[in-house]
């Protein structure tokens, strides 16, 4: 069929549901107020076509996973419908019916029907009844049946049949990413009827939106009747409108390449397939703030399970679509091993021997290999099992199984950012290994990610094909643990426990072209471990204010939960100018952003402290605001100073570096490479230079 239809004919005996295979609702504001605008602005008398809309008819209704409340209903009705999966056009249907629902439940509002019946009730020239059991549900006290939706195994299913379509009688369902872009079209939809109401307030305005709707967008059809072209058609036909993830496409490949077998097991694997990517989506969406990114999952995934090499980023993506998941090789083709491309990276003397290393094992692969379903299998399996560590490793107080020593640890490196170790870290949480050997390795990151990248000026692709190798040697069992511990203990800048300041002062360096330590990546992290060292000095004194990580650590554009400069960046105050009027422009930029200037703030004070003089700062003005003597642990630290001058900023800076010595392990050489790295070996008071 390619002839246009309205809504209205669309729905005409069809039921429509999302197939496993189809992603979430993922449409973002932006889509939600262009189609707004469509619906509100179509010419009268003109229509306005909306897109494709591809179905694969399902015949076999009875034996299809996830539709049997529709198989129910049909043998009860006795109606002739046709049960659809939307191959395309599922984020433009959902937003469709989700708007239609809307402007139902703001008419039921309205003054006007109050105590009416929904067969009273017109919108459009229609009951609201007729319009609902046209579009959304045939209602039953016990089983409604959703006329458009998920297959029931979804995540979603519920949450839109209960959230969205409000069917209380449903259990309450987990929130998720997409759940979330499902309550935010839902809402932004209430606004903007109520909105448009308040402007017209009359009801033939309302009327006017419901036939637009129903009546005036139209969509051309396109049925599949194939299975195979059904696949074909989803890669092909989605790439059109908001491209999809690898992911996504992955999974299509895959149920694709189990039809060309001719083999009883092949529905098996499919099944697999559909339940390692419930479980993907299931993870990845978890958190219903921040959706995990499914293409870094994927890559992350690639090389644990096939190994890494030094091509481009989107390697992955060539080798898991393009070479191995392809038809060609169920034939009688020969595979052939990827091959690497050398980037020429020459960071450090280790690059070279590890590219060395894998053109030598890439030579030792086989050379003819074919796909089978038990590749496809047990691919898919590792990705189920793997998905839920994904996870866990960035939420870990979700696993009640991790120690809380390995939760700590967790959450830092979540702060300080894993770099390249998110691979392997997913391996060691997934592996049987001894719990103080996983205890070891989260510190042993911690420190390497924090000396040789957040201290030093170490590239972020130094020795990461090691470690991501090691996380496939380690999930096949080709390495153990102890390999791995052994590895993070060799610093090529820490020498017998001292560390080569040179590395460090390029660092600083860089940094003072700038806003010196206050421009630096890892100064909220090392602050907040700072706090926690004197907290734990204090012997955790309740009164105290300390910092929240889940404020601290939250990019705040207004900049309300902050890094102070005691001595402020802009110094106009009498107090300052005369504690500081020996010094420079230049010295004072130095002096104002080094590290022992610098406070963290336990309070949304920051703006309010500006150019107060120290006095002010610490006691605070009553009735107006805090001062630092009822901050948090650094604060009142701070606040035992009875004046701040450049010998305090030097005096807690080297304290900090003291600090920094204990914590992470290493010595550096003397003090005055200590000054050094705080940037003050050199400055004087002009009067006495």
């Amino acid at each position: 069929m390619n002839e246009l239809l309205s809504l209205d004919q669309l729905f005409e005996n069809r039921l429509f549901r999302i197939p496993d295979y189809q992603r979430g609702y993922s449409w973002e504001s932006q889509q939600i107020d262009e189609f707004w605008d469509d619906l509100n602005n179509i010419p009268d008398k003109r229509d306005h076509y909306t897109g494709m809309i591809a179905l694969k008819y399902i015949e076999d209704v009875d034996n299809e996973k996830g539709l049997e409340e529709l198989s129910t209903f049909i043998e009860k009705t006795k109606k002739k419908y046709k049960v659809c999966h939307i191959i395309d056009g599922q984020q433009r249907l959902t937003t469709i019916i989700i708007f239609l629902n809307e402007i139902i439940s703001f008419v039921r509002s309205l003054k006007e029907n109050e105590g009416k019946s929904d067969t009273e009730i017109k919108l459009g020239g229609h009951s609201i009844k007729s319009i609902i059991e046209k579009y959304l549900l045939v209602d039953d006290a016990i089983n409604p049946t959703y006329l458009f939706g998920y297959q029931t195994d979804n995540p979603s299913d519920k949450y839109f049949k209960n959230r969205i379509l409000k069917n209380n009688n449903l259990p309450i369902e987990e929130e998720s990413y997409y759940t979330r872009k499902l309550a935010n079209a839902k809402n932004r939809f209430c606004e903007y009827i109520k909105t448009f109401y308040q402007k017209y307030k009359k009801s033939e305005c309302l009327d006017k939106l419901y036939k637009n709707l129903t009546q005036r967008l139209k969509f051309n059809l396109y049925e599949l009747v194939d299975e195979n072209n059904v696949h074909i058609s989803f890669e092909t036909m989605n790439n059109r409108g908001k491209k999809l993830s690898t992911l996504e496409l992955l999974k299509n490949r895959l149920i694709y390449l189990t039809t060309l077998y001719n083999d009883i097991d092949a529905k098996t694997v499919r099944k697999n397939i559909n339940d390692a990517w419930k479980e993907i989506y299931r993870n990845l969406g978890r958190n219903k703030d921040v959706k995990m990114d499914d293409d870094e999952f994927l890559q992350a995934h690639w090389i644990i399970y096939f190994g890494y090499s030094r091509a481009r980023d989107n390697n992955f993506i060539k080798f898991l679509l393009h070479k191995h998941f392809v038809a060609k090789r169920i034939k009688d083709l020969e595979f052939l091993s990827i091959n690497i491309e050398d980037q020429n990276e020459q960071l450090y003397d280790i690059e070279a021997e590890e590219e060395r290393l894998e053109e030598k094992e890439e030579k030792q692969s086989k050379k003819e290999k074919y796909l089978t379903l038990v590749d496809i299998n047990n691919y898919v399996l590792s990705l189920k099992t793997l998905a839920p560590y994904w996870y866990f490793i960035r939420v870990p107080r979700d696993n009640e199984r991790f120690t809380e020593k390995q939760k700590e640890w967790l959450e830092k490196l979540n702060r300080i950012g894993f770099a390249y170790f998110k691979p392997l870290t997913t391996v060691v949480m997934l592996k049987d290994i001894k719990n103080e050997d996983k205890e070891a390795y989260l510190i042993a990151v911690e420190k390497w990610i924090f000396v040789h990248f957040r201290l030093c000026k170490y590239f972020q692709t130094y020795k990461n094909s090691l470690f991501y190798n090691k996380a496939r040697d380690l999930y096949w069992d080709k390495i153990g643990i102890k390999d791995i511990l052994k590895e993070l203990s060799n610093y090529t800048n820490i020498t017998d426990g001292i560390i080569n300041t040179q590395s460090v002062l390029d660092r600083v360096k860089t940094l003072f072209n700038y806003n010196g330590f206050y421009s630096w990546a890892a100064i909220r992290y090392f602050l907040y471990e700072y706090e926690k060292y004197i907290e734990k000095e204090e012997c955790g004194r309740g009164d105290v204010s300390s910092l929240s990580p889940e404020t601290f650590f939250r990019v705040d554009s207004k900049d309300s939960m902050s890094i102070e400069h005691i001595c402020p960046q802009t110094p106009t105050n009498e107090y300052w100018k005369e504690k500081f009027c020996d010094y420079n422009d230049k010295q004072m930029h130095i002096i104002k952003n080094t590290l022992g200037n610098l406070l963290p703030l336990s309070n949304h004070i920051n703006k309010k402290y500006q150019n107060d003089s120290f006095k002010d700062k610490v006691n605070g003005i009553k009735n107006k605001r805090c001062g630092y003597c009822n901050g948090s642990y650094s604060e009142r630290k701070v606040a035992e100073n009875k004046d701040w001058t450049f010998e305090q900023i030097k005096a807690r800076g080297l304290e900090m570096l003291d600090f920094m010595e204990k914590r992470w392990d290493f010595k550096f050489e003397n003090r005055d490479a200590k000054l050094k790295v705080l940037n003050i070996n050199d400055i004087k008071p002009l009067n006495k230079q």
